[in-house]
């Protein structure tokens, strides 16, 4: 017997199949939603002379996050084996991956030129500034042997209002990832590897800015994600036009937003779906730096809370709140949505199939809507 939810889920695939036209969904019948894919789709990327025009988007790997076990859900076979994890990011329309790779790294880079993908890298860095730096360093090397574009770091895994519970804690942070940067942007020029740190829900736009500018290097910039900084109750299109002109890589997302009793969800949603100018967005970045990336960030099953209307919210940056907490509740009611995404009925082969979807569709959206004529 079938459920609501079967008509629901079969439903929605048949909207998806209208929208894009069946070819953008062929591979999902060569492919099953949790495996390894065996099918070479190389030919639906658009070659290294126009790939920056095109608008070819690859994925995040937070993009993959339910199949590769974020957000406490189990791993998949892609997790452990890199080679598949390209191979079934290609299968789906993505022009490029952000990963750590796994095992043989020649025969990595062999498989994305095959494939014609990009490679960026992500590498952890040290926590203090007395930690050894020859693991960092070691990445940089496997980033470099891997042909990676750059490699993604962030300063701060976790979120700044959930983490410092006092002005001194945070400010102990910042002083101690400073000294971080001293000892590892001289590697990064060393190796001639570029790091891209990202704007992770840790610093504000200008504070960012200012550590940008102190570390001012060819070999150190800005991920520019479009949405985090919505949760340190920022207007995200001036985040994004102040971090712009450091670009090195982007994570592209749209984002959707609705009110609560502390304050506001926060949820990426399908790019085209929510309230972000993504096309604006990605323009600058590209202005500033035409051979910038684009990074598709589409977390599947994480609505994030937002506790702006919480003392708590406010410990590290008080002297915002006059300003930013009217701010950023305007926004939300401005562009509340009625539907944030719903997953928590899902199961798990739905949420692999949903986490699909979602992804194919942006991809489809960014080729539709991010080419470009004046960057050829």
């Amino acid at each position: 017997m079938r459920t609501r939810r079967d008509f629901l889920v079969a439903g929605a695939a048949a909207g998806f199949a209208t929208a894009i036209g069946e070819a953008a969904l062929a591979p999902l019948a060569k492919t099953d939603s949790s495996s390894p894919a065996t099918t070479d789709s190389s030919t639906a990327n658009p070659s290294n002379s126009d790939l920056w025009t095109s608008g070819a988007m690859g994925l995040a790997s937070t993009s993959l996050a339910v199949r590769l076990g974020g957000y406490n859900h189990p791993a998949g076979p892609l997790r452990a084996d890199s080679i598949a994890y390209l191979e079934y990011c290609n299968s789906i329309g993505a022009a490029g991956v952000q990963m750590s790779v796994k095992g043989d790294l020649v025969k990595f880079r062999k498989r994305a030129e095959d494939l014609n993908m990009f490679v960026e890298y992500e590498a952890r860095l040290p926590e203090h500034p007395d930690d050894d730096t020859s693991g960092f360093e070691k990445s940089l090397e496997d980033a470099k042997a891997l042909g990676a574009t750059c490699t993604r770091v962030v300063s701060l895994s976790s979120r700044r209002y959930e983490t410092f519970k006092t002005m001194d804690a945070y400010q102990d942070w910042k002083k101690r990832t400073t000294a971080v940067l001293e000892k590892i942007v001289p590697i990064a020029e060393k190796h001639k590897a570029v790091l891209a740190m990202e704007n992770h829900k840790d610093r504000t736009a200008d504070e960012f800015v200012v550590l940008l500018k102190q570390f001012s290097s060819e070999y150190y910039g800005a991920l520019v994600d479009f949405g985090n900084n919505i949760a340190l109750s920022e207007e995200p299109m001036s985040v994004v036009r102040k971090l712009a002109p450091f670009v090195k890589s982007m994570h592209v997302k749209d984002m959707a937003v609705k009110p609560c009793d502390d304050g506001f969800l926060l949820s990426e949603v399908v790019c085209g779906e929510g309230f972000l100018d993504v096309k604006g967005m990605v323009e600058l970045c590209r202005r500033a730096n035409p051979k910038a990336h684009l990074l598709l960030e589409m977390i599947t099953d994480h609505v994030l809370k937002v506790p702006v209307r919480t003392d708590a919210y406010w410990v590290t940056f008080p002297d915002r709140r006059a300003a930013a907490q009217p701010l950023i509740l305007q926004i939300v009611e401005q562009h509340t949505s009625q539907e944030m995404p719903q997953t928590g009925q899902l199961t798990h082969d739905e949420l692999l199939a949903r986490e699909e979807e979602n992804n194919r569709r942006c991809l489809v959206w960014a080729r539709q809507n991010l080419a470009v004529s004046w960057l050829a």
